[in-house]
């Protein structure tokens, strides 16, 4: 593979490339030719109206609903959440594919981005539960990145998969890929190439999110806008098959005190009340507007603030300050990260579109005031509703950064409590998309029809076995809540008490 880039994922050739696997990274489900017509073009407006609040799929056994940050139905019970209090899923096989940590040539303690960082945080509650319940979860790496508790094996080749041990398996991927072989549940973190026009033709990267969605038994959502476009752009709009549970951040988000933060600017060379943008930024990012506003703000406002950027701008030369003082970080941790946040003037974010979008919610739970974008102000107006600015165009960034220095800002407290419900409160974390998805996978429902569902079904005897709730430290059994003898349905396969309620 002398010179050639293993996927379509890098900007450069690496060494790493030497490693990468015999056959394409990226294979159809089947090993088939990829036929389909091509997707239909992005709308051509990104201004979107808020996300509907849709109905449950008929029949759809209604409960408890979820925290605002997430919508996977539960079956209920009088007192709540109903459970058998019983959990076997001795000879399932749980296998993740963990692509994503090769792609990005990831390894344990270094940087990580966002999907990868995801599935770190979301895989450890899964195997908990699932060992505790005598089944399996199987790492399928590409790469060595191991996960404690997992059966880790090298998958070079996905054809591994149907010799896996397991009289049930589950198949889900990290990055698109899929298999006949288990029951393949898609993950399907955007449709950000659709809505912003980017090449998402079959010799890209983005090809097989599209091309297997037709052979998946059932979908996992990061968010309503992604399940949204699931249903606008592709016609799944079954929202039964999908469970749709938002993305959490890391607890390790909250206020630092004042004198960490000052202590931490001043090893940094921050001397000014700052502005702060992470992440990329290049095109759907929008930070042309955060640049434009900059140059319309009265230059004592110019004076009196500075610019902090964590992460590499889209090209060199690429961003112009207007004569206003920036300072560019790179490879901040979360530690670090949240010391910047805790000590922002302003938290800048002004984004078309995403498939979650956590910095926002990093910055919140750390008390730092927002300026948002139209994908957060139209597309996921239940995060943050009124709680933030927004600016969609320069004069609007210019009157949301001019209220930062007149003062207007939300007491900090206000925003800190509103992140909570995304897992800055470790009961409301990635422990609770583990169980929204854990769940969804054992008991469906699954679409009947794509060869990706053939396998799927059959886990357990009745909906109320398996079923979780999340601790401050994990996910647990529910305890039970009716009688095992009425539980008990001998021809349960995976019905709608897994519905989604959106």
């Amino acid at each position: 593979m002398a010179r050639k880039r293993s996927t379509p994922l890098q900007n450069q050739w690496t060494s790493h490339c030497d490693s990468a696997p015999p056959q394409p990274v990226r294979i159809d489900f089947d090993g088939s030719e990829m036929t389909t017509p091509p997707p239909p073009p992005p709308p051509a407006s990104l201004e979107f109206s808020p996300s509907p609040q849709s109905a449950a799929a008929p029949g759809a056994v209604l409960g408890v609903a979820g925290l605002i940050g997430g919508n996977l139905t539960v079956v209920s019970g009088e007192k709540g959440l109903a459970s058998s209090g019983k959990c076997d899923l001795s000879g399932v096989n749980f296998i993740f594919d963990g692509i994503i940590y090769h792609l990005q040539n990831i390894v344990k303690g270094g940087f990580m981005g966002g999907i990868a960082k995801m599935w770190y945080n979301i895989l450890p509650f899964m195997i908990d539960a699932v060992n505790s319940a005598g089944g399996q979860v199987t790492n399928c790496q590409v790469r060595n990145f191991t996960f404690d508790g997992a059966s880790n094996v090298m998958c070079d080749d996905l054809s591994r998969v149907e010799r896996l041990p397991g009289e049930k398996k589950v198949f889900w991927s990290s990055y698109y890929r899929g298999v006949p072989h288990a029951c393949f549940i898609h993950m399907v973190y955007d449709q950000i190439p659709e809505r912003t026009g980017m090449d998402h033709g079959r010799h890209t990267e983005y090809w097989p999110r599209i091309k297997n969605m037709r052979h998946a038994g059932g979908f996992l959502s990061i968010s309503r806008a992604t399940t949204d476009d699931m249903c606008a752009l592709y016609g799944m709009c079954d929202r039964q098959y999908v469970a749709t549970s938002d993305n959490r951040i890391s607890s390790a988000f909250w206020p630092r005190p004042k004198d960490a933060t000052e202590a931490f600017q001043k090893a940094k060379g921050i001397t000014k009340p700052y502005f702060l943008a992470v992440g990329q930024r290049f095109g759907y990012k929008n930070y042309a507007i955060f640049w434009e506003g900059i140059g319309r703000l009265r230059q004592e406002i110019r004076d009196r603030y500075m610019v902090v950027l964590v992460g590499k701008p889209p090209h060199p030369d690429s961003e112009d300050p207007r004569g206003m003082e920036v300072k560019s970080l790179q490879n901040v941790d979360e530690e670090h990260l949240a010391l910047l946040y805790s000590g922002a003037a302003a938290f800048v974010y002004p984004s078309r579109m995403e498939g979650f979008g956590m910095p926002p919610l990093e910055a919140a739970a750390c008390g730092a005031n927002l300026i948002l974008g139209p994908f957060h102000r139209d597309r996921m107006p239940q995060v943050f509703g009124d709680l933030a600015s927004y600016a969609t165009t320069g004069e609007e960034m210019e009157a949301a950064m001019t209220k930062v220095y007149e003062g207007k800002k939300l007491d900090p407290k206000i925003l800190i409590q509103r992140a909570s419900g995304w897992g800055s409160d470790p009961r409301h974390g990635w422990n609770e998309v583990a169980k929204d998805y854990l769940e969804y996978m054992i008991h469906g429902p699954f679409r009947q029809g794509p060869k990706g569902s053939r396998k799927c079904g059959g886990i357990v005897q009745s909906p109320l076995d398996c079923r979780f709730v999340t601790t401050e430290t994990g996910l647990v059994l529910a305890p039970a809540t009716t009688p095992a003898g009425e539980a008990r349905k001998d021809s349960y396969s995976g019905g709608p008490a897994g519905a989604v309620a959106m």
